[in-house]
Formats: structure tokens, sequence, C-alpha cells
């Protein structure tokens, strides 16, 4: 029987040599994101950014990351970013102007909230 769900991608051997690409993800520290940067993280050798909103969020999740990418440390920056603060996106978005010259791939978490219909 024919299903939409065969696995047809394999991140770890289809993404293709990201090379010098500089790439960014928002609350990259936990969930889909960190699962993002850690993949892509695998086939760059430019600069990914991990955004957390504290040093110590950071050093648990680059713990992760070096656990499958060994130098990771030498690619992985930390940016300090709390996106409930305009101050906070301001100062890391100076901060990451200041480093780098370009930006190669954003990749922005969304999340859904539930609210109560208005009607």
């Amino acid at each position: 029987m024919f299903s939409f769900f065969t696995a047809l991608f394999t991140p770890v051997t289809d993404i293709p040599c990201l090379g010098k690409e500089i790439i960014f993800i928002t609350s990259s520290n936990g969930g889909l994101a960190y699962g993002t940067l850690s993949l892509l993280t695998r086939h760059s050798t430019a600069i990914s950014h991990l955004h957390a909103r504290s040093r110590e969020k950071y050093a648990a999740a680059i713990a992760g990351i070096l656990a499958a990418v060994p130098n990771a440390s030498q690619i992985v920056k930390y940016l300090e970013l709390d996106l409930a603060s305009l101050a906070s996106d301001q100062k890391a978005a100076e901060t990451f102007i200041t480093e780098n010259d370009r930006l190669d791939i954003l990749k922005k978490k969304t999340q859904v909230a539930w609210h109560k219909p208005l009607c």
C-alpha cells in the first residue's frame, strides 16, 4: 500500500554541504529548533547561532550538540535573545550585525497560542 509518510528524506545524509553558510535559528536551545540546528551544524563549517534566554540554557543545548557534532564548539555561537523583550531583540540584532557581514539561513520558530473564540 502506498503511503505519503514513507521516509524519503533522511536529514543526516540528504542535507547537502552548507559550506560557509551563516545560520540563525530562534529558540534553538530546545524542541524542533534545537534538532534543526543540530542537523544543520553537521553540514556547515561556518557559524551557527544558538539563541537562548540564558547562558545556562545555552550550555545544556551545546552539550547535546557536541555529542553529535564534536567540532560544534568551533561552529556554534551563543546569542542571548529573549523574544519577549524588544530591548533584547535590538541588542541581539546589533550584536549579530557587528559579528557577521551577512545571514544565509534564518529559521524563525513560531508558536501558536489557543485563544477563546470571540463569538
